[in-house]
């Protein structure tokens, strides 16, 4: 028996078998063209998503014959808080609207007006921001009435593809509509009076759905496309935050993990929304929807490390970290904000750039690059440290993602949060379509529980933290966080004046 997980990321799509024991048989991915235009539009043709699916099928199709012709069940995962409106026949009526699109910053400020954005926080446990959905959907009709009219739904990147393969364009699940803002984030439902107030047609909006419930078969017609049989179940499917917790095996209740990619982001799991009186942190419900995770996600992750490979001119990472190690803990009191092209949480500032502290002729390049991965440390304990004052655990944190692969930087995460960094056995680039294939294998009853396919996923390492380093990490983040008030007011006429 076998599952298919498509994932929609912002860069490529991908295609991934796995047997039912979470084992990867085969991949398939390419990449997606974004398209960017003034006025901060970010978007892709949601069809660009289907031509890809369709090749990246037929390509593990062509490899592996049998074991596709053996798919016992399909989900779909995709990048979230975007804003895709199709008509009655489930065709687009515009591009879908990325995470990363910012023509919404009016709509923030009429939205905050009109319903409080305080009052939206403790609605819906996410922050109001040009992100929302809400903004995007009124940016839509303020901005483009004949498309808002003739929308029958509004959907997110991974509802469109399950529509796709169901022809049933009106369904997604609590982990996108949670973190698309969109709902009551206490009774699982949309806010009616919310709605009203905002002039928004409630009516446009999809069915919830816990990811794990089955949502419709495959069709014929896209069954042929894909070169798949016809009749294989589909299930509401996740967001990739969502997924990515349970391909990092911490999708339940007291989980903690960490992802390192391009951004980063550290997740607490509760059996509730964990709402933060500084509007600091945000909630996106559990793929099985019996969890809420609390979320601290930091601009710049993997870009810090890229930025500083040009900077000081490293070839690859092996040689970045094997110079990294060279330097001690602290960088001789060098610190990097890596705040690159501006930071999210905890401090939510567009206007913050990277920064290099403390420099002096006794720092070299060595000092430099363990600076960075520190800095990013910082970062993410900043997040921690938000989770902590929530009451929420962070004594064991389940990693994945690129940085994972490097031995130093787990170590100095280790050493700065600080808590025992688990490494698990699934690939960076697997992890958030093997989330998706347990909710696959979940909906169909081939695991009792998203609990029970998580079990399979078998730890390599325990990282645990350095005694002396914690001693100068503490001492650090005393001094990192003092850096940022200093410097807000220079950021932001450094802004203005642009």
């Amino acid at each position: 028996m076998h599952l298919l997980a498509i994932d929609l990321g912002t860069t490529s799509v991908k295609v991934s078998l796995f047997d039912d024991r979470t084992n990867v048989i085969r991949s398939a991915h390419e990449r997606v063209k974004t398209l960017l235009e003034p006025g901060g539009a970010a978007s892709q043709n949601a069809n660009d998503w289907i031509d890809i699916i369709m090749r990246n099928c037929q390509r593990i199709t062509a490899e592996c014959p049998d074991q596709m012709s053996d798919v016992a069940a399909l989900a779909v995962t995709g990048h979230m808080m975007g804003c895709l409106p199709v008509d009655r026949n489930g065709h687009p009526l515009s591009g879908h609207m990325l995470h990363s699109d910012t023509r919404a910053r009016d709509e923030v400020q009429i939205i905050g007006s009109a319903a409080g954005s305080d009052r939206i926080y403790q609605l819906t446990g996410n922050i109001l921001a040009g992100a929302s959905v809400l903004a995007k959907m009124m940016w839509l009709r303020n901005n483009h009435p004949q498309i808002y009219n003739e929308t029958a739904c509004f959907l997110n990147s991974k509802d469109f593809i399950t529509g796709f393969l169901t022809g049933d364009f009106s369904h997604t699940d609590l982990s996108d509509a949670s973190h698309a803002g969109v709902i009551d984030i206490h009774t699982r439902e949309y806010p009616e009076e919310l709605f009203s107030e905002l002039k928004l047609d409630i009516n446009k909006m999809p069915q919830i759905h816990p990811g794990t419930e089955v949502i419709g078969s495959l069709k014929k017609q896209t069954a042929e496309l894909l070169g798949l049989r016809s009749g294989i179940p589909v299930v509401a499917g996740a967001g990739d935050g969502a997924c990515s917790a349970i391909g990092a095996g911490a999708g339940q209740v007291g989980d903690t993990y960490c992802c390192m990619g391009t951004t980063a982001w550290i997740a607490a799991m509760s059996d509730k929304p964990v709402l933060d009186k500084h509007q600091r942190s945000y909630n996106i419900i559990t793929g099985d929807g019996r969890a809420v995770g609390s979320y601290g996600t930091i601009q710049n992750c993997g870009r810090s490390t890229d930025f500083a490979q040009k900077f000081f001119a490293v070839d690859n990472m092996k040689d970045f970290d094997n110079m990294a190690e060279t330097a001690p803990a602290g960088s001789n009191n060098l610190f990097f904000l890596p705040y690159l092209n501006g930071e999210r949480a905890p401090i939510f500032d567009p206007d913050t750039q990277g920064v290099f502290f403390g420099l002096s002729t006794d720092h070299g390049r060595e000092h430099g690059l363990r600076s960075v991965l520190e800095g990013v440390g910082y970062a993410l304990k900043h997040n921690t440290e938000v989770h902590r004052q929530n009451n929420l655990s962070v004594d064991r944190v389940s990693l994945i993602g690129g940085g994972g692969r490097s031995a130093i930087w787990r170590k100095i995460l280790a050493s700065i949060l600080p808590a025992v960094i688990t490494r698990v056995d699934v690939p960076s680039e697997d992890a958030t379509t093997l989330g998706a294939a347990i909710l696959a294998g979940t909906g169909i009853g081939l695991y009792n529980s998203i609990q029970e396919g998580m079990a399979m996923i078998r730890t390599i390492e325990n990282t645990e933290p350095d005694q002396a380093w914690i001693d100068v990490y503490e001492e650090g983040y005393k001094n990192y966080l003092g850096l940022y008030p200093a410097l807000k007011e220079p950021y932001h006429r450094l802004a203005a004046s642009k």
